[in-house]
């Protein structure tokens, strides 16, 4: 087999894992312990995931103030806090 068919299948390898071990959104509440916790984005390879952590009542345009809603990265069924 030729380096490069080997390169390519070796790629596909990878790929096809990090699909697989995309955490889904049951993932990530058990994770975080938290039901308002959402799927921003999902680029099949990994996603990325907020949750709201505030107490109490606040003001709505206090809601995307990045002290409250904590951002994170999903990939090989981890998670990773990004900001």
């Amino acid at each position: 087999m030729k380096t490069k068919n080997k390169i390519l299948i070796g790629v596909a390898v990878i790929v096809a894992i990090l699909i697989l071990t995309n955490p889904t959104m049951q993932d990530f509440k058990n994770y975080s312990g938290k039901v308002n916790g959402k799927r921003e984005v999902n680029y099949l390879i990994f996603s990325i995931y907020s949750s709201n952590s505030y107490v109490g009542i606040i003001e709505h345009d206090e809601l995307n103030d990045e002290r409250f809603n904590k951002k994170y990265l999903g990939i090989l069924k981890n998670f990773i806090k990004v900001n």
